[in-house]
């Protein structure tokens, strides 16, 4: 692995880290209003986080490369109402698709087949992570639709 790449890798432990940290964070914020199935969805997102850096530290690892834990920053984003984070978490997973996409070049660029190897899992990761994230808007969306329709229904039943 070049040093350029192994660089990058070492970026992108860190930006792992730091959507844990977001997740986290989302997760307390679900949790601060009560909805304890959301906060504990968020929890298993930032555990899911943390997994991705330790696969990609232990890869340095193993090709007996060092690394440097950068300074993760808090998430520095409030949410408005319940929906904002699914919508924001969708849009991270769009950038990190994007980091991932970056790191695949760069190998293929350097011939490097051992990381495209290993860099393909993160691809099809990526595409389930977007996916779960754009389910979790359609449902919220559906069940306050759902929830809106039930609540007109119960008034007009009054009349």
């Amino acid at each position: 692995m070049t040093e350029n790449l192994r660089k990058l890798v070492e970026v992108q432990i860190n930006k792992e880290l730091w959507s844990a940290y977001l997740y986290l964070d989302i997760a307390r914020f679900y949790a601060a209003h009560g909805l304890a199935g959301t906060h504990s969805w968020f929890k298993k997102q930032a555990h899911e986080e943390v997994e991705h850096a330790e696969k990609f530290a232990n890869f340095l690892h193993e090709l007996g490369l060092d690394y440097q834990v950068l300074p993760i920053a808090g998430p520095e984003k409030t949410f408005k109402d319940f929906r904002e984070p699914l919508v924001f978490q969708l849009e991270h997973e769009k950038v990190v698709t994007s980091l991932i996409h970056n790191l695949m070049k760069v190998a293929k660029e350097e011939n490097d087949y051992a990381s495209e190897e290993f860099l393909r899992w993160y691809v099809s990761e990526q595409v389930e992570e977007e996916a779960n994230a754009a389910e979790a808007i359609g449902l919220y969306d559906f069940y306050m639709e759902k929830e809106g329709i039930m609540a007109f229904d119960h008034r007009m039943g009054k009349r």
